[in-house]
């Protein structure tokens, strides 16, 4: 079939129309007629949804001249921006990783769409905030995914553990698991953006989301005591051996692994831990029976009194 041009716009816009039916009912958007026969690029973090996917195929049943392509990302974002053949759209996340290329041009000013379709009422502030640049928006948040602790219910269970909430619980919890002979925590060897989250909880916890942000923003220093006082907290769970530092997690998906107690005849990893804080999209390409295994936590409160912050994909 000869493929035509399409404006990328619409295809969003289409597709916004299509949420709202969803949501909303016929009487509160306009879907375009139709389109004409087109191929569209997406380019996702991982594997599409099941919402995801069912909205591309009422997308393809609406329109059967157009066909929506996804593609795993498989180079830097920007890479893909800058190629001769950029996807008509981008699964992106906020941050520099956005706003550098809306800045040199590559990505469509979406302000008439977020007009049109009254995104602005859909979204809170702080996350509308994200999506813009000059009071431009760029950006259209289709989801987010949370980061938390999480943890087998089985060997919580077997050691008498619950969740816990504060500071205290949480080390109490990894001193019950040494005693008993399991690490508490896989930290993967190869993933300095999965141990990085560490830094970034262990900062909020102990100065406050507000200080967070300046921080990686480049408004405070580094060299800054609070932030030695974050790298001495850190530093006292790996005195501690807290931290399964197994050769064979190198992988966020391998610090999930190291979590499953199902796997008993085929290890996926050589040794075993009882939490790990990752993603939730870490998660997302095992069978159902390991993540039935698993449950997880916000990150412990350190001081009550401070601001508390979470660290989310948007």
């Amino acid at each position: 079939m000869k493929q035509f041009s399409i404006n990328p716009l619409l295809f969003i816009h289409t597709l916004v129309a299509l949420l709202l039916l969803a949501a909303c009912g016929p009487e509160e958007t306009d879907i375009p007629a139709e389109l004409p026969p087109a191929e569209i690029t997406i380019v996702t973090g991982n594997n599409p949804t099941q919402v995801e996917t069912e909205l591309f195929r009422s997308f393809e049943d609406t329109y059967p001249g157009v066909k929506v392509k996804t593609e795993n990302f498989g180079r830097n974002p920007r890479a893909y921006l800058e190629s001769d053949t950029p996807p008509d759209v981008m699964i992106m996340w906020t941050g520099d990783w956005f706003l550098d290329p809306v800045r040199d041009g590559l990505a469509a000013d979406l302000t008439d769409l977020w007009a049109q379709a009254n995104l602005a009422e859909s979204y809170p502030a702080g996350l509308r905030r994200l999506t813009e640049l000059n009071g431009k928006q760029y950006f259209m948040p289709v989801g987010y995914q949370w980061r938390g602790i999480y943890y087998n219910r089985e060997v919580f269970a077997e050691n008498g553990l619950q969740p816990p909430q504060t500071w205290e619980e949480f080390l109490d919890a990894c001193e019950t698991l040494i005693l008993n002979g399991v690490y508490p925590i896989a930290l993967p060897r190869n993933a300095p953006w999965n141990t990085s989250l560490w830094f970034d909880y262990l900062d909020m916890r102990l100065n406050g989301a507000a200080f967070h942000r300046a921080l990686i923003a480049g408004e405070e220093s580094f060299t800054d005591e609070r932030v030695r006082n974050v790298f001495l907290t850190w530093q006292m769970l790996f005195e501690k051996s807290y931290f399964l530092m197994d050769t064979s997690i190198t992988s966020e998906m391998d610090g999930v692994s190291a979590l499953f107690r199902g796997d008993r005849d085929f290890p996926l990893t050589r040794e075993k831990a009882a939490m790990t804080l990752t993603d939730a999209f870490a998660t997302s390409d095992f069978p159902q029976a390991f993540r039935d295994e698993l449950e997880f936590f916000p990150f412990p409160t350190i001081d009550p009194d401070v601001q508390r912050g979470e660290s989310v994909n948007a």
